[in-house]
Formats: structure tokens, sequence, C-alpha cells
């Protein structure tokens, strides 16, 4: 992964200091949050820069090529070709679809060289990384309840990754890649595309 947060930006989000074992174990607890991040938003964010390779489909010009940060070139069957980047309701600087020139076939082979994930992590997801990075790896169950007359104990069912994820669901939908749908037919309109 090209990005790291430090310890001091972790305490910063979470607004404490770290404990014993969160700061000696930080390289570990940082890869398991960023892990279960990925999970959620069903994308990997390290940024790797390469060259992916896409099947054409019928009739259709736009590409889900998943999160990207930059795009170099695109070839079709080893021809370059024009493109513009579609950035979606995504943050700001990403893209998750190209879209070229003209329509492609379902033989076309799409060739696509750039930088894919994140090159540099978003504010509002490393706000993300570090509260999963706090959730203590063995169960955590919170009393909701205690009754002292015939002893009674009611606990919280909602893991802290749950609350985690209601809090934060906004930002992880932004994110997210996991309801992306292969477009069967659409067109092309303002630079927006259309399912039809």
């Amino acid at each position: 992964m090209q990005y790291n947060l430090t310890k001091e930006q972790v305490e910063g989000y979470l607004r404490r200091s770290l404990t014993p074992f969160e700061s000696d174990n930080f390289d570990n607890l940082l890869r398991i949050a960023i892990s279960k991040l990925e999970a959620l938003i069903c994308s990997k964010v390290g940024y790797i820069e390469e060259e992916r390779t896409f099947q054409g489909r019928d009739g259709m010009r736009s590409v889900f090529i998943g999160l990207c940060s930059e795009i170099k070139s695109v070839k079709v069957n080893s021809n370059s070709v024009d493109f513009a980047t579609y950035l979606g309701d995504n943050a700001s600087q990403l893209c998750d679809n190209i879209v070229l020139n003209k329509p492609t076939k379902h033989t076309d082979v799409i060739t696509v060289h750039g930088g894919f994930g994140l090159k540099v992590i978003p504010e509002e997801l490393a706000q993300v990384i570090s509260e999963l990075f706090a959730v203590k790896l063995a169960g955590d169950d919170r009393i909701t309840s205690k009754k002292v007359e015939d002893f009674s104990i009611t606990y919280d069912k909602t893991s802290e990754t749950d609350r985690i994820i209601e809090s934060y669901k906004s930002i992880l939908d932004k994110y997210s890649q996991c309801s992306q749908i292969t477009l069967r037919s659409g067109e092309i309109r303002n630079d927006r595309i259309r399912c039809i």
C-alpha cells in the first residue's frame, strides 16, 4: 500500500492516546482495519499502478473499472482510443468507469493502464479506518441495563463494527463498489451514465 496512517494521525482521529496494546501492535491492527474497510466497500484501497484488461460489451461505450485514481492510457484490441473518465458520485479525483469514444463488441479486449485504488487516503476514510482500528478483536458485550433484585443484566448485541458501519454509512456508500452493476444497455448524456 502506498499510503500509511501514523500513530499520531490515528490518535488524532480517535481523539485519544493509543493503548499500550494498540501502540505495540500498530501495524497489524492497521492492516486489519484496512482489510475490514476493503470488505465493507468491496474494493481494494491500496494504490497500485498497473495494466488491467476488461471485455467489451456489444454496443456499449462504458466500462466499469473499479476505484482508480488516474488513467494513463486505454487501448481496445491494442489500439489507443480516446476516453473520458466518469466520476459518478464517488469522492473527487476518483473514477470507477471510463467512457470510450465508440461502442465495443463482446470480442474486444480493453486494456487500461493506470493507478488503481487510492493514491491518497481521503480524510473521511482515514477516520473510518481509525475507528475500525480501535475495534477490539475479542467480543465486547456492552451492558445496557442491570437489576439488583432477582439479579438481571441486559447486554447490547450490536457489535462495535456494526455501530461504526451505521455511523459512517454515508461515507462507506460514497466509496462502495458493492452495488455496482454491469450496464447491459445505456447511454451517455452530459457526461453521466444513464441505465435504460
